[in-house]
C-alpha cells in the first residue's frame, strides 16, 4: 500500500441502487466498504481512502455511508467501477441460484454484473428464485 496512502481522492459520484428482493423492497446496508463485516474484497482498496495514522478508518473505493441506497465512488484514479466489484465488496447479496433482472434509468441490462457506475444513474436489482 505504501504511497497509495497519500494519493488523493480525485473522483467522486453517487449512482443509487434500488434492490428488491422475492418481490419485496430490500434495504442495500449502511458503512459497505466501511465497516470489516461489510468489505468482504479488498482487491480495489489501493484506490479507496486508506486507514490514517489518527485510528481513522479507511474506506473501499466504492462505498455506502446510509442505508439509502447510494453508492459513493470515490478513488484515487480515473478509472470505471462496476455494480459487480461493489457487489463482491459488500458480499452480502446472495444472487446463487436465483434470477437477477436489471435495469440502469428503467433500460433493461443483461449483464447486471458489468454496470459501469456513473453518477446520478438509478439502477435497480430485482432477485428471485
Amino acid at each position: 500500500m505504501g504511497s497509495a496512502s497519500n494519493k488523493p481522492i480525485i473522483m467522486h459520484f453517487h449512482p443509487h441502487l434500488n434492490l428488491m428482493i422475492d418481490g419485496k423492497p430490500a434495504t442495500v446496508p449502511s458503512q459497505i466498504g466501511i465497516d470489516p463485516s461489510l468489505w468482504k474484497d479488498h482487491s480495489l482498496d489501493q484506490y479507496g481512502m486508506q486507514a490514517m495514522a489518527n485510528g481513522m478508518s479507511g474506506m473501499a473505493p466504492l462505498h455506502t455511508h446510509d442505508a439509502t441506497g447510494i453508492i459513493h465512488v470515490e478513488s484515487s484514479i480515473i478509472r470505471n467501477y462496476t455494480l459487480g466489484q461493489f457487489l463482491n465488496i459488500w458480499g452480502g447479496l446472495d444472487t446463487a441460484g436465483k434470477t437477477v433482472k436489471a435495469t440502469v434509468d428503467g433500460a433493461p441490462v443483461s449483464d447486471y454484473k458489468n454496470i459501469i457506475l456513473r453518477d446520478g444513474e438509478q439502477i435497480n436489482l430485482d432477485v428471485a428464485k
